[in-house]
């Protein structure tokens, strides 16, 4: 066989190959997801974990092609046949243009520059770029381009991509939706990349179309020429490095999937530029460089908005701050979008609180007030939390806890700040939101550059401090170096930080097997945690106006329980002598045993209702006291160990309940519309048994042991 002959044979089977295994996974889908949850352990769940978002990043679509290729690359409109959702497809000659594309997309994106939503999908057996299209688009002229905000306001990510074709040579590469809005269609021509597909340099220590793309001898030069000054370059530049952390680059040119040499390339231009404009204006490099405060907190917060409405529960992004004067080095940003306003809430360090109180005493004049909890944005409907010290700062009012009601400490409130900032329009400003908040924390309570990420040696002193609390050591206790390495921030609820001992679990599990658990009386509540994404404290619910109460809601907020979401603990040296009757039509959430990696959590043998007064405080189990505990007196039903703000589902390992109560709690869950739990089927994901010493085997994928005593 002639080797063209060969070659074209070769790539067609691997072609048919490749479309066949796609087609394999989506009909077995489920299959491979049962047998998954079956054999895998929970040691290298991160690891499919990862494999699995990197095989979603080459997503398979099967679509129906409506129209033939509109440019120079092979391609054309297609349809998904179920959603009627169309999308513009190219197959690039080179794919790693393509891929290009995608990082352009997406950078524009991070900065807030309309642009379509892409992919790098295997359309029905083929890899391509996948363009979500724009609706309802119409074409614009130089006139429109020149007068639009939307095209003006990207001229600086345009030259740092070095977008030479951005507005297309006839103005083609532009298009209008139907609220006027212009979005930029065609960014294949950025980075390293011609428009055609030729390669071109991307230097990494300049950006000379700065200047290039403001001449009029090229189209993009008469729409920016004389509309673009200096001022309106730096401000340009500032929202682009605020936006765009040298983390998110690198995020972005993984997720494209480009080979290891481009991407090498790539991310040295990528990164240089961003370095280049921070030096050329004379940026703020400590304050940009903090990749949480940038467009996608408003990205979040707008997503979170419809995705929690029926819940009734405010959206909140958490941000990462200062050294050593907020607790937990943790901002949250709350959207109150029914009063259209901005919650800022935070606690002050002991320290640092116990100075302010003193400072605001002896000063005098400043309003009293109350701090509140509104519930569903209603005026009327609300809980009052604490006294305040109340002032105003611009627009902003601002409320700092004093810690009592009616001279009764309120435990949940010490060190509590609240600031309330207008949402004065949907445009929203990440730079003016910033300022404000620096504005508070620098002229009210003294803390400059609070927007700083903590520096590594802050975070380094964060993460002993954090460990010597956990293990209840003495502040000048020498820590283990192999310790001290597994010390890791980690989102673990959603929007929330803390520090976690990597695979601390497994030295637990060698002390004596364990289960973490939380008990819930009310089946209906069960739905409405999965859909806020968890467990969540009260003091958390009642800040982000949802009105359901625990057991003990508000004895918790005095004792300063309400912080927490309260779990208990059986273990098999403890069930030796004790037992737990488990209740009919009662659900019990059982929990990754890695939830124990979290040293946010603190613990007392018995009913405490998780106080956080010192006197109290001083009693708290260590997790070495809680397993030593149990082993010398037996498990007590009344146990309670604490976990900061929520557990979030994804830790959620199962659902149990007693023999004869699954079909109900089922039933309830599929009206509400719950068909499964961390992609495992209901039917599998709840499960039945007989005592609280099953819930060991559960946490731990052994059929329940009392299950198969019975049935022998």
């Amino acid at each position: 066989m002639p080797d063209q002959e060969g070659s074209s044979f070769f790539l067609e089977q691997s072609k048919k190959l490749i479309s066949d295994f796609y087609n394999f996974f989506l009909k077995n889908k489920e299959k491979l997801i049962n047998i998954k949850h079956s054999i895998i352990s929970t040691e290298i769940e991160p690891q499919i974990e990862e494999l699995k978002q990197e095989i979603e990043t080459i997503a398979n679509l099967t679509l129906t092609k409506i129209s033939e290729q509109l440019g120079t690359n092979k391609g054309g409109w297609y349809e998904d046949p179920d959603s009627k959702e169309k999308s513009y497809v190219k197959f690039y000659k080179n794919m790693e243009q393509g891929k290009i594309e995608y990082i352009a997309n997406e950078i524009y994106k991070k900065i807030g520059i309309n642009c379509p939503s892409s992919s790098v999908s295997m359309v029905n057996g083929e890899l391509g770029i996948a363009l979500k299209e724009v609706q309802n688009t119409s074409s614009v002229n130089l006139d429109e381009l020149r007068n639009s905000e939307d095209v003006r306001s990207g001229f600086v990510a345009d030259a740092y991509l070095a977008n030479w074709d951005s507005v297309g040579l006839v103005y083609d590469n532009m298009i209008k939706d139907e609220k006027g809005n212009i979005h930029r269609i065609d960014n294949g021509g950025a980075l390293i990349f011609r428009a055609q597909g030729g390669n071109k340099e991307y230097l990494a220590d300049d950006i000379p179309e700065l200047k290039t793309m403001l001449d009029p001898q090229y189209s993009a030069g008469r729409v920016f020429g004389d509309t673009i000054n200096d001022e309106e370059i730096k401000k340009q530049a500032k929202i682009l490095v605020t936006n765009l952390s040298e983390e998110e680059i690198e995020s972005i040119v993984k997720k494209s999937g480009l080979s290891e040499e481009t991407a090498e390339r790539v991310l040295s231009g990528l990164k240089g530029r961003r370095n280049f404009l921070i030096d050329r204006f004379q940026l703020d490099s400590e304050h940009l460089s903090n990749s949480h405060f940038n467009m996608e907190i408003f990205e979040k917060l707008h997503s979170q908005r419809q995705e929690l409405k029926d819940v009734k529960l405010n959206p909140r992004v958490g941000i990462l701050s200062d050294k050593n004067h907020i607790e937990n080095q943790q901002i949250d940003i709350i959207d109150n979008y029914e009063k259209n306003i901005y919650k800022i809430n935070f606690k002050l360090t002991s320290e640092n609180y116990t100075k302010l109180v003193e400072q605001f005493n002896n000063k005098g004049g400043l309003e009293s007030s109350m701090i509140t909890y509104n519930f569903n944005g209603n005026d009327e409907n609300k809980t009052e939390l604490c006294e305040s010290w109340q002032t105003t700062l611009n627009d902003m009012i601002i409320k700092i806890s004093k810690g009592e009601k009616h001279g009764d400490k309120i435990g949940v409130s010490e060190g509590l700040v609240q600031i309330e900032i207008p949402q004065t329009n949907d445009k929203i400003d990440v730079n003016t939101l910033y300022q404000k908040i620096e504005e508070v924390l620098k002229e009210l309570l003294g803390i400059d550059k609070g927007l700083k990420l903590p520096d590594a040696e802050a975070e380094k002193k964060y993460k002993e401090a954090r460990y010597r609390w956990h293990h209840k050591l003495d502040k000048d206790a020498e820590i283990d170096k192999r310790d001290e390495s597994k010390l890791k921030r980690a989102e673990v609820f959603p929007g929330y930080y803390t520090i976690i001992e990597k695979d601390k679990y497994k030295e637990y599990e060698q002390k004596s097997k364990f289960a973490v658990y939380h008990r819930c009386a009310n089946i209906q509540n069960v739905s409405k945690m999965l859909k806020t994404g968890g467990l969540i404290s009260t003091a958390e619910r009642y800040s982000r106006g949802m009105n359901i109460s625990g057991m003990s809601s508000s004895e918790d907020l005095r004792t300063g329980g309400a912080d927490s979401v309260f779990t208990r603990m059986i273990t098999e040296d403890g069930s030796k002598r004790g037992n737990l009757y488990l209740e009919n039509s009662t659900v019990y959430f059982i929990f990754q045993p890695n939830l124990l990696d979290r040293t946010d959590w603190y613990a007392y043998n018995s009913d405490r209702y998780g106080r956080t007064d010192p006197g109290t405080f001083l009693d708290r189990q260590s997790p070495e006291e809680v397993f030593k505990k149990q082993k010398e007196e037996g498990f007590d039903s009344s146990n309670e160990q604490m976990f900061r703000r929520g557990i979030a589902v994804k830790d959620i390992k199962a659902i149990v309940c007693r023999t004869g109560s699954k079909d109900a709690i089922l039933k309830t869950l599929k009206e509400d519309g719950v068909q499964s739990i961390n992609n495992i089927p209901i039917d599998q994901f709840v499960i039945e048994v007989e005592d609280a010493v099953d819930f060991i085997d559960v946490t731990n994928n052994k059929i329940p042991r009392s299950k198969e005593k019975k049935e022998n």
